[in-house]
């Protein structure tokens, strides 16, 4: 057994290279014991952490090989939970976006602000719309194990539209010029 790094999305796979055993017994280090004699053996594990492997060989109704490997694997999972404030503005304006991951260890990460914009990742984030509408908001992140996860939400903005004409483009000093809204 040699030291592991993987995401909780991996198998971690285990070999017993003991010849015919009658049974192995598997313990994660997460809580989880599982008597096994499939080989090689494949584990997923659900939290990020890091555990300790132990595998006991039983032969004869004997125990005949016990191995254990203190922090043999480090399990990272990726996160990209976010909040806002809320999911309906009244007015375009500056909108805080709050990864909410803290035990998401993030490597890199990008932010889609769902109107053709981007960001590169921070925890607190804010984009300015311009334009009413709805907006499907987007942060994708990576752990340095290579870990993964995206997470998006809708946002509306409401608020006032408008638009204005002017009557001509060119006026000398003291000529009236009209806008109409």
């Amino acid at each position: 057994l040699g030291l592991t790094s993987l995401c909780t999305s991996d198998s971690l796979r285990l070999i017993s290279t003991f010849p015919s055993p009658d049974s192995a017994i598997w313990n994660m280090g997460d809580g989880k014991t599982i008597r096994s004699l499939k080989n090689p053996f494949a584990y997923k594990y659900t939290n990020a952490g890091s555990y300790g492997v132990s595998l006991k060989i039983y032969k004869y109704n004997c125990v005949a090989l016990t191995e254990m490997q203190p922090g043999y694997v480090t399990v990272q999972k990726a996160n990209a939970q976010f909040s806002t404030t809320s999911n309906v503005y009244d007015c375009p304006m500056g909108i805080p976006f709050v990864h909410d991951a803290v035990m998401s260890p993030v490597d890199s990460g990008r932010w889609y602000f769902g109107n053709g914009r981007t960001g590169t990742y921070i925890k607190n984030a804010s984009h300015t719309y311009d334009v009413n509408g709805s907006y499907r908001v987007k942060l994708r992140v990576h752990t340095s194990f290579g870990c993964m996860d995206t997470f998006s939400r809708v946002i509306t903005i409401n608020g006032p539209t408008g638009n204005f004409t002017i009557d001509r483009v060119r006026a000398c000093k003291g000529e009236a010029v009209t806008f109409t809204m």
